[in-house]
């Protein structure tokens, strides 16, 4: 018992390094402490276990994400992958429909 709450003491504690790149290639990242960032962008994030690490990622023309770091599991390379904003359906060109073009 004394060694689980020591293991959940000092994993409370630690933090981890996480690089974040995106499409496209420069985007601006609010993390969940207040800094903001542009991508690719490496930073150090001290761990929560028991609540969420949300961070939002922005580009101008881009539809907003908003990814929970703390969700990613072991993984400490994140690619974000942003949606272009479009009209309202039945105003987008040939060129910005899925296949568009070809």
């Amino acid at each position: 018992m004394k060694w689980l709450l020591l293991t959940l003491l000092l994993a409370a504690g630690c933090s981890q390094r996480i690089r974040v790149r995106s499409q496209p290639s420069t985007a601006d990242i609010l993390l969940p402490d207040g800094r903001r960032l542009l991508t690719p962008a490496q930073f150090r994030l001290k761990r929560t276990p028991f609540r969420a690490q949300l961070a939002e990622v922005t580009a101008v023309g881009y539809r907003p994400m908003v990814i929970d770091l703390r969700r990613r599991g072991s993984r400490r390379d994140l690619y974000v992958v942003l949606v272009p904003e479009h009209g309202p359906a039945g105003s987008w060109t040939e060129s910005e429909t899925p296949g568009g073009g070809e």
